[in-house]
């Protein structure tokens, strides 16, 4: 709640796939974020706020700052998926991924 989307293009080559941008409604700034499922065994929201990526873990209506994941201030948003790919690779079965979701 509280922000407006904005879908910018396709990127090739990404597990992502398409990056967003949000603006809450107060402010002139803009801030990337990435929504993911990780496995079917939880989803997360990885927003850029300032410097940094921060993950919000999303529970039933909840949204819980994720402190435990840290992920590297250099990716671009269209590089986490594959980064959370690699980083909790053991807990998928075969043919699962990490993946964008709306």
């Amino acid at each position: 709640m509280g922000r407006t989307l904005v879908a910018n293009g396709l990127l090739a080559g990404s597990a992502c796939g398409k990056r967003r941008v949000a603006r809450p409604l107060n402010s002139g700034v803009r801030h990337h974020f990435v929504k993911v499922d990780v496995y079917g065994r939880f989803q997360l929201d990885v927003v850029r706020e300032g410097q940094r990526w921060v993950a919000y873990r999303l529970a039933l209506g909840k949204r819980i700052q994720w402190n435990e994941l840290a992920i590297p201030s250099k990716l671009e948003a269209a590089e986490i998926c594959e980064y959370l790919d690699d980083l909790y690779h053991e807990m998928a079965k075969p043919g699962q991924r990490v993946h964008e979701i709306e």
